[in-house]
């Protein structure tokens, strides 16, 4: 292609964004400002938000059931050169792997695990495909971070995470201390069961709520606590880390919500088995989804702050990685909607533009490892005023 075409072929990117939650405004939002993205076709099974009216005419709304792979095939098939998947993670086994038969790349914002344990990893560098699961802010931005200080310390000895969302200090808040900005019923999922990490070498069960870590983040944050989550498997896997002696992954929360949780889990608040309550039959658990879903929204002009931390020890030198975001209020748009969805617009557009060549599943660990890429990751975070900064010493 001569250089007029070239750059034309740029200006008409056409992108595919399956859902309308919380962070798919976030993901339209940034994909609606690229001059190189000429469509945006949203699509759900009730695609009419009022938020979608307001990302100016690139945006077209489709319907869509995402559980029957004939239609996701019919509207892969329309063009698009990357699909963007805001779903709830039991549709990615559907999505993937239409997205493969459609030749279609596709990110998305979930646990790469899920993504990776399909087996589809073959198929799609079969048919030259790229997809990148669990690109946004966590998972995501720190498994970049995880694989571009892997590439940089050399032998990994211990790769330790801190994430987490929650109401700034200046929101009104609950014994909870906590607000939803995404899946509410995903989000207690992440409190039950235990954790696997990784000490000593060793891969272990612990109890989630273990001896919450006190932590610092700096202003306005301060002091908050950390529990474990899990270990960054995919991301040791994939990059081929070998020897790690201490590996673990903690959300972040403000003081007291651990202990909340204890409680409630104590309490049965998440058990599934249904009660008879008046002629109704319902679990507690379904319960508390719907009870969250009510009153853990945030007000008009309350706002969300996001905190990132990522350590990756070698043999002789240690790499942090820092972050923190805030609500957007003049665009209304929460931090953890422009943490999550504004990587996943970036990361399509790099693949879109052809900056990321490797075809089949990569853990974004692996667009890490690559330095250029990773460098470009970054600067397009920082155009978005979302700034990971680098410190470095010697072990």
């Amino acid at each position: 292609f001569c250089k007029a075409e070239r750059c034309e072929m740029l200006r008409n990117i056409k992108i595919l964004v399956l859902g309308t939650g919380k962070v798919s405004k976030g993901i339209v939002y940034d994909l609606s400002r690229s001059d190189e993205v000429s469509e945006i076709c949203v699509a759900s099974r009730n695609p009419q938000k009022s938020w979608i009216r307001s990302m100016g005419d690139k945006v077209i709304t489709r319907e869509v059931d995402a559980s029957k792979k004939d239609q996701l095939a019919n509207l892969m098939k329309q063009g698009f050169d990357v699909v963007i998947d805001a779903l709830t993670y039991q549709y990615i086994p559907n999505i993937v792997t239409v997205a493969i038969e459609s030749g279609v790349h596709c990110v998305n914002m979930s646990s790469p695990r899920r993504t990776l344990r399909l087996g589809l990893k073959e198929a799609a560098e079969n048919a030259g495909i790229t997809i990148v699961p669990g690109i946004g802010f966590d998972p995501g931005i720190d498994k970049v971070c995880m694989g571009y200080g892997a590439r940089k310390v050399g032998k990994v000895l211990a790769i330790h995470q801190w994430a987490g969302g929650f109401p700034q200090k200046n929101v009104k808040t609950n014994p909870l201390n906590y607000k939803i900005t995404w899946s509410w019923d995903t989000c207690i999922e992440t409190y039950e069961g235990k954790a696997k990490i990784i000490r000593d070498g060793r891969i272990i069960e612990v109890d989630k709520f273990e001896d919450p870590e006190i932590i610092w983040f700096p202003y306005p944050i301060g002091t908050v606590e950390a529990y474990y989550n899990w270990y960054p498997d995919t991301t040791i896997e994939e990059l081929g880390l070998t020897g790690i002696r201490e590996a673990w992954e903690k959300t972040v929360r403000w003081l007291g919500h651990c202990d909340m949780w204890k409680k409630l889990i104590a309490l049965n608040f998440t058990s599934r088995e249904p009660l008879i309550v008046g002629n109704c039959k319902i679990s507690p658990r379904d319960f508390l989804v719907a009870w969250g879903n009510k009153y853990l929204q945030y007000e008009k002009g309350e706002g969300d702050a996001v905190v990132l931390r990522v350590e990756v020890i070698g043999e002789e030198d240690v790499y942090r990685y820092e972050m923190m975001d805030f609500y957007n209020e003049k665009e209304d748009l929460t931090a953890m909607a422009r943490t999550t969805g504004f990587p996943a617009s970036i990361v399509a557009q790099m693949i879109a533009r052809g900056e990321i060549k490797e075809k089949g599943i990569l853990d974004p660990g692996k667009l890490g490892w690559d330095l250029e890429i990773a460098k470009k990751f970054f600067s397009e975070l920082a155009k978005r005023g979302i700034y990971v900064y680098e410190m470095s010493r010697i072990a």
